[in-house]
């Protein structure tokens, strides 16, 4: 388990007195670059990275949350970073740019945002040495954290398991001692804290705190996932045809509440953002988290929602509204729902 305090939330007046810190009890020291373009913030960059570098005694960890990571994530690694993470969907070149990431000498990284589904980046794995999810919307610090992305830590954890490659999954954004525990048991090995650390009296001992609390979760979760292993292999050898039975009223019931929060839910996105793109990332969010929760082998049909982005672009809540109705109808085909539910 690793914490990389992030230096979002510290005094950009004292970064050198605010990286000494935590120095002594931290791994990383995580640094947001951001440019106003994908992003509506805008921080610092490559010449305050190199200014940090010649007083930093932990290794920087750059998240490079800029338009275009293609040209300009190689220098932060040449900089002296030991870690450059670049964005998925900022990036044209994502393999180029990994690898001459990881030419200049640093560990190379792919980001993904709450609403990106990690499954189209599968095949990249092979060319990362860590995996970032968002766990909030990024762009600013102090944003409460985003458990549905929890699901999307578990399935991150399973692809790279899958592949067999020392990758470290990284959580950023709302990471604190109420929800570290939750991100451990969901997978992730390293964790950016922003305001839990530098909120604190003593950043140290929130680095500390912090530490043991991501590794008494991991142990814990360990001990209970193989337990319930062995307690579902022997109970679904038992009994599967009872199971089939109780799982279809379960997924009926998860369809007519996905219909049932599906108008309401486009209505307040529509009025709170005013803008087509945003409301129909917090729509799918809110949609794939809902199927997730009450069923999480339906959560990634709703990863589809994300190919007709364009559409919802061009044709607002109408089309949006109308894709769904599309989606959940192919979601009843799927699974022999009674089609006596009312689309």
């Amino acid at each position: 388990m690793q914490i990389a305090p992030s230096i979002l939330a510290a005094d950009f007046a004292r970064l050198a007195d605010e990286a000494a810190a935590v120095a002594g009890v931290a791994d990383w020291l995580h640094v947001d670059v951001m440019d106003g373009h994908f992003v509506p913030n805008l921080t610092i960059g490559l010449p305050v990275v190199e200014a940090l570098l010649k007083h930093a005694d932990l290794p920087l960890d750059c998240h490079l949350m800029i338009e275009d990571p293609d040209r300009w994530a190689p220098g932060y690694a040449e900089a002296g970073a030991r870690n450059v993470t670049i964005h998925a969907e900022a990036a044209r070149g994502p393999v180029r740019t990994l690898r001459a990431i990881r030419a200049a000498g640093a560990r190379a990284g792919l980001g993904i945002n709450p609403a990106t589904p990690v499954e189209p980046y599968a095949d990249l794995l092979p060319e990362l040495d860590m995996l970032l999810l968002m766990t909030v919307e990024p762009g600013y610090g102090g944003q409460p954290f985003l458990d549905l992305v929890l699901t999307k830590v578990r399935r991150a954890r399973e692809l790279v398991a899958g592949y067999g490659t020392a990758i470290w999954l990284q959580v950023d954004g709302g990471v604190s001692e109420e929800t570290i525990g939750r991100c451990a048991e969901a997978g992730a090995d390293v964790f950016v804290a922003g305001s839990a650390v530098y909120s604190a009296d003593d950043p140290a001992a929130a680095v500390r705190s912090l530490r043991a609390l991501a590794e008494s979760t991991s142990a814990e979760g360990t001990s209970t996932s193989e337990s319930a292993g062995a307690a579902e292999s022997a109970s679904t050898a038992v009994a599967h045809p009872r199971m089939k039975r109780e799982v279809r009223p379960n997924i009926r019931r998860v369809v007519a509440l996905v219909l049932h929060q599906r108008r309401p839910l486009v209505r307040k996105v529509v009025r709170v953002t005013g803008a087509v793109q945003q409301r129909f990332d917090q729509a799918v969010t809110f949609v794939r988290a809902l199927v997730g929760q009450e069923f999480p082998r339906l959560g990634d049909v709703f990863t589809q929602f994300l190919r007709v982005r364009h559409v919802v672009g061009h044709h607002g809540a109408e089309e949006l509204d109308r894709v769904i109705r599309l989606q959940i109808r192919r979601l009843v085909g799927h699974h022999g729902i009674s089609r006596r539910v009312r689309l």
